[in-house]
This record gives C-alpha cells, sequence and structure tokens, in this order.
C-alpha cells in the first residue's frame, strides 16, 4: 500500500461489540494517540464469520456504542455493516470504507488473537493493499514476538502493521457476559451499566460434576470417557501444582472432547446438537483438530459453560496457539500426559517437565506433536506450528 503523508488517516475499530466495554474506548483512544489518527470509527458487525451469533440485536449493540462515544471527540459510529443480512467480512467492510473515505489512510484496528490468524483471512493479499493494521498488544504478552511475528507478515504481503503495547487490566466482551451482575462496575461506560446488567449479566452458575457426567457419557465413547476422566485427574494436579483454579480445570477437561464424535460425520454431529451455524467457521481445519472449537461451542450451548478460560482451554487443547493461557497450557498437557496414555520416551519427559515447568513441557509436547503428524503424511494445522514457534521464543535462554 502507497501512503500520502497529506491524507488524513481514519482508524477502524471492527467487532461485534457485545457489548461495548471500558476496553474497548482505552484502545479506540490509544491507537488514535500513538499513531496520530484523525477519526477513530467503531463498525459494529452484523453477523461476523468467525464468531457465535450476538447475544443483543444489531440495533442494541449498535445504541450502546452511540451512548458510549457521543462526547468523545473525533469517535463516530458507523452503521453500514449492521444493516447487510448475511455473513460480514473484512475485505467487504474495507471496500465499503473506502467508498465512504476514499481520500483517507485507512488503518484497522486489531488485537494480537487477530495478528495471528491474519492469514486466514478472506483475500488477505487485497486487504493488505487497502489498510494498514494497528495490533495493540494486551499486558503480560511477549511484545518483541508480535512485533516479529508482524514484520513476518510485512515482509510476505508487503504491508504495514504496527504494533503498540497497551497498559491496564485485560477486559473482554466474554468477561462481561459471564460476569455475575455485581462485577460489572469499572468495566463497562457509566452511561450503559444498568443497560448491560439487564441483557447480559448471569449470576453465578456452579455445575453439578454428577450431573454433568451423566449428560456426558452418552456422548462420547466409553474408552474415552475412561480417558476423560484421567485427563480431569491430571489438570486437577498440575493445577493445584501451578496455581491455577482446580475446579476450572476439572470442568475443561470433563468436556474437552465432548465433540470427539463429530470426526466421524460433522454435517450430522452438528445438526443433530445445533451447532450448523459454527460449522462453516472452521473450514480449514482437519477433523482430528475440529472437535476441539466445536467442544467449546458444545460446552456452551449444551452445558452452559460461559467460562472464557474453560472455553478457551477446550478450543486449544488439540492445536495449541501463541500466548496460550495457564488453563490452556494445564488443559493441552493433561490431554497430553494422562496415565491412560502410551507410555514412550518423550511422553515422559513431556509428563516429568509438566510438573516443574510448563512452558518447557509445551515445547517438548508441541515438537513431538509435529513429529508425529507429519510422520503419518498428514498436514500439521497452522495454529500448531504458530504455538510451537512462540513457546519456543518464549523458553530460549
Amino acid at each position: 500500500m502507497v501512503y500520502n503523508i497529506y491524507m488524513k488517516k481514519i482508524g477502524i475499530l471492527g467487532g461485534t461489540f457485545d457489548p461495548i466495554h471500558n476496553g474497548h474506548i482505552y484502545l479506540a483512544k490509544t491507537a488514535m494517540e500513538k499513531c496520530s489518527l484523525s477519526k477513530v470509527v467503531f463498525l459494529p458487525l452484523g453477523i461476523p464469520p468467525h464468531k457465535n451469533a450476538p447475544i443483543a440485536d444489531a440495533h442494541t449493540r449498535y445504541e450502546l456504542i452511540k451512548k458510549c462515544i457521543k462526547d468523545i471527540p473525533d469517535f463516530c459510529l458507523c452503521d453500514i455493516e449492521i444493516k447487510k443480512q448475511n455473513i460480514t467480512y473484512t475485505v467487504d467492510t474495507l471496500r465499503d470504507i473506502k467508498l465512504l473515505y476514499p481520500d483517507w489512510d485507512i488503518y484497522y484496528i486489531i488485537g494480537t488473537d487477530s495478528l495471528f490468524d491474519l492469514e486466514k483471512w478472506k483475500n488477505i493479499n487485497e486487504i493488505f493493499k487497502m489498510c494498514s493494521f494497528i495490533c495493540m498488544s494486551r499486558p503480560g504478552e511477549d511484545f518483541k514476538y508480535q512485533e516479529s511475528f508482524a514484520k513476518e507478515l510485512e515482509n510476505k504481503y508487503k504491508g504495514n502493521i504496527i504494533v503498540i503495547p497497551t497498559m491496564g487490566k485485560n477486559i473482554s466482551s466474554t468477561t462481561i457476559r459471564s460476569s455475575p451482575s455485581n462485577e460489572l462496575d469499572h468495566l463497562v461506560p457509566v452511561q450503559i451499566t444498568e443497560q448491560v446488567r439487564k441483557i447480559y449479566a448471569k449470576e453465578e452458575n456452579i455445575i453439578n460434576r454428577q450431573e454433568l457426567l451423566e449428560r456426558l457419557k452418552p456422548l462420547i465413547s466409553e474408552e474415552r470417557f475412561k480417558h476423560t476422566l484421567s485427563t480431569e485427574k491430571t489438570a486437577v494436579e498440575l493445577a493445584q501444582i501451578h496455581g491455577c483454579d482446580k475446579d476450572k480445570a476439572s470442568l475443561a477437561a470433563l468436556l474437552h472432547d465432548c465433540a470427539k464424535r463429530i470426526s466421524k460425520n460433522p454435517e450430522e454431529f452438528c445438526k443433530e446438537h445445533n451447532l450448523s451455524s459454527y460449522l462453516h467457521d472452521y473450514d480449514d481445519y482437519p477433523l482430528p483438530v475440529l472437535h476441539a472449537p466445536m467442544g467449546a461451542h458444545l460446552a456452551k450451548e449444551e452445558f452452559g459453560v460461559t467460562d472464557p478460560e474453560v472455553l478457551s482451554a477446550i478450543t486449544w487443547h488439540t492445536s495449541g496457539k501463541p500466548n496460550m493461557s495457564l488453563m490452556d497450557k494445564i488443559i493441552y498437557l493433561a490431554d497430553y500426559t494422562e496415565p491412560g496414555r502410551y507410555s514412550t520416551p518423550q511422553l515422559e519427559e513431556v509428563r516429568s517437565l509438566s510438573k516443574t515447568n510448563l512452558d518447557k513441557a509445551m515445547v517438548k509436547a508441541l515438537e513431538y506433536s509435529i513429529e508425529r503428524i507429519k510422520s503419518k503424511g498428514n498436514p500439521v494445522h497452522y495454529t500448531t506450528l504458530n504455538a510451537y514457534k512462540y513457546m519456543k521464543e518464549q523458553t530460549k535462554e
């Protein structure tokens, strides 16, 4: 993309905003300040291609954003996406934005999860020609690795990515949707707190383990059920060793393979469990990996799980991903090392490391997984390769 120093710069902050929160406002202000943007446009999506359907309808989300930004200079709101009745892709959005702002340089604001997924976006080559990216690095993340990863993408696609470190507490819309109603203060702007409380907030819902097991057992084979119980035991042990929430680890482990039967017939499984609307999001996922993200959807839809840590751990327990959380690593390694697994020197090495150093255990587990997949002549999913590269950087001495 060619840049004109005389053109104004506009930032685009797209998303479902389900709901908008203080983190969105902070990111928009930081991007504007650090990149000298003249304006930031909030662009709520109607039907996003890679996320669950929003809880609140498009009009409600639009009005909540409007209330939050109406008194902030140079923040504006655009409704072109929520008016569409079909699935929205970023490349289509940018074409529309180009028509609305033909004389502006466009900067698309994203988070680090999107940075690592950029190559999966539809028509990414065209996207890099239409805009620059501003990637907001969360507190505690590996900023240097993100910069290095961004540089690789810049060279590959001849684009421009600016990675900016941010400060303060991490806030996500998922966290707000799963928070008890008395914990919303300071998470969302005061103008909309009560409205958000009525729409989204839930009281804590503790899932009874015995009831969960009774509902889970018919979904998986007897052998898989034994593996699940063994994985749970290992996950709870690792959680205790590494200071992680044992109840959440137990829940994530129990449900990590709840969608395992999807590998036999994805369409039939998704139809049976009302998951068909999610299936198209994972077109490039091989069957051995597909059960993990679909398992997270099933955990949410059928078991009522809303905790973002638990859902993330289920999603990534097979492929891994860059910048995994403590819970993500524990469930990945518990699944990998549970006592029912056939013992090998490599497995014993990972099992031993998992009790002392999760990051080193992850490096070895990912390394051996990649070797095993390649030895069978199968392609390695890109998230696994990125996870391995990230963990290698993290453990470099």
